[in-house]
């Protein structure tokens, strides 16, 4: 296949990605089931069309609880692709006895819908059976989704395309693009979200602010007008006693 075919190939599964996020997983799986698919692909000048299936793992962990804003990591992705019987045949045609190659996936959350992306893997050197499928075995690196809603999380899978060549590099180009069949269950991994925690208010306790008053407490000292009162009345009795004292003599 021409680059030109190969960047139409890429751009029509790119235009399909937009509905990862509405294919609604019918139950939650450690893994995704056997999902079906319907695919074109070529070798060289060669095309066709058939059907492929795989089936697609994540890194989440059995029961994983998290809260809002927590991220989630997704890696790794692996999967497991068994190619469309008219590509292998044109494989063993060209006289390849192992491939190896390059590809992605899309894939979303349901509940509540939320579309990731591109998640590209790749696979390492298979060897091709002298009869029967040709499965080959992927692995990539997604990275992690933060939720932002409490609730159930369910990855989905997604359409997918592969780009295949010789081990040994000879060749012409080959690859697959495919797209899931309408009704597929595609939950891979589900996980739960639970609300932020809401921080607590404080209770430690606060003091009053002192308020200042012209009175004293009751066992206090007598206010000061009180007091200038009773020096005056005392200084007066003392300057009576003088004059007193003094007309005496």
């Amino acid at each position: 296949m021409s680059t030109m075919h190969r960047s139409l190939a890429v751009a029509a599964m790119a235009g399909t990605a937009a509905l990862v996020v509405i294919l609604t997983p019918t139950t939650a799986a450690a893994a995704s089931g056997e999902l079906e698919y319907t695919c074109d692909y070529w070798f060289g000048e060669s095309t066709g069309s058939g059907s492929a299936t795989a089936s697609f793992d994540s890194g989440i962990d059995a029961g994983l609880v998290v809260a809002v804003g927590e991220g989630v990591s997704l890696d790794p992705l692996t999967g497991s692709i068994t190619l469309p019987d008219g590509f292998t045949d044109l494989v063993r045609a060209n006289d390849l006895t192992s491939i190896q190659g390059t590809g992605s996936t899309y894939l979303g959350i349901a509940e509540p819908p939320d579309k990731l992306g591109e998640a590209p893997f790749a696979s390492t050197e298979t060897a091709v059976p002298e009869t029967g499928p040709l499965t080959i075995e992927v692995e990539g690196q997604v990275g992690e989704y933060v939720p932002h809603q409490p609730g159930t999380h369910t990855l989905v899978a997604g359409p997918f395309l592969g780009f295949y060549t010789a081990t040994d590099g000879v060749g012409p180009d080959a690859g697959v693009t495919c797209e899931l069949v309408e009704g597929a269950d595609t939950a891979i991994d589900s996980f739960e979200v639970t609300a932020a925690a809401t921080p607590t208010a404080s209770t430690t306790p606060v003091r009053p602010a002192l308020v200042q008053t012209d009175f004293a407490d009751d066992e206090g000292a007598p206010t000061l007008p009180l007091a200038i009162a009773a020096l005056l009345a005392a200084a007066a009795a003392l300057v009576g006693r003088a004059l007193t004292g003094a007309r005496r003599h």
